[in-house]
């Protein structure tokens, strides 16, 4: 059985709007967020965008987890630190033995070797980039 919505009529105040109408609004809002203290660290119990934290020049603190930047993709992470294999994991880049990670720190590149591990509280760690090895890399 097909059930009509009623009809609304349009808002006569709408007729009136063109773009030019619009306001610049500034919004200023302060937020109340759990935390969590353990060894005497405190941590911070929602997810950190590190992208977000870098730009706004904040120190990334210890959090529940992490949403971070593998070439265009982005990944959730409950874990503050992660080797280099895992990240090539997570980014579906396999076999890690086939490609190179890049850290973005403070927008330079810094290569990452396999065995390598990414805190992702070091300060400046913003993204990160993959490639497949060349020849220069140890390819074959």
């Amino acid at each position: 059985m097909d059930r009509q919505l009623p009809s609304i009529p349009p808002d006569p105040s709408s007729r009136d709007c063109t773009p030019g109408d619009s306001r610049h609004v500034s919004i200023n809002e302060t937020r109340t967020i759990q935390t969590t203290e353990c060894d005497g660290e405190v941590i911070v119990d929602e997810v950190i965008d590190l992208e977000a934290y870098i730009r706004e020049q904040r120190r990334v603190p210890l959090a529940r987890a992490y949403r971070i930047r593998i070439d265009k993709g982005y990944f959730v992470v409950e874990q503050p630190v992660l080797s280099v294999r895992a990240l090539l994991a997570l980014a579906g880049k396999t076999p890690a033995d086939k490609y190179v990670l890049r850290q973005i720190v403070h927008g330079q590149p810094v290569k990452l070797e396999l065995d390598d591990t990414v805190d992702f509280r070091t300060p400046g760690v913003e993204k990160f980039k993959t490639m497949l090895k060349t020849a220069q890399d140890g390819g074959r």
